[in-house]
């Protein structure tokens, strides 16, 4: 929902998250594990797809932000 509230396509976050792999670190590592699997190779539109959808959503987010009005501080 909260990808909704902010206008991000949620059929586009479901394809994004299916075609990245996880990374994330798991007990005391200091360098991150990356699970993808066997023979994750993506092709030139799945990457292309990848790389607006990392910058769409942040200028998304700042789009809103800047919009936001200010509490009034009375």
């Amino acid at each position: 929902m909260r990808l909704l509230a902010l206008g991000v396509d949620f059929h586009q976050y479901q394809r994004f998250t299916r075609l990245t792999p996880g990374v994330g670190y798991y007990g005391n590592a200091t360098t991150p594990s990356i699970s993808a699997e066997p023979g994750y190779a993506p092709n030139q539109e799945e990457f292309d797809f990848c790389r607006q959808f990392v910058i769409t959503v942040p200028l998304r987010l700042t789009e809103i932000k800047a919009r936001a009005v200010p509490p009034s501080w009375r």
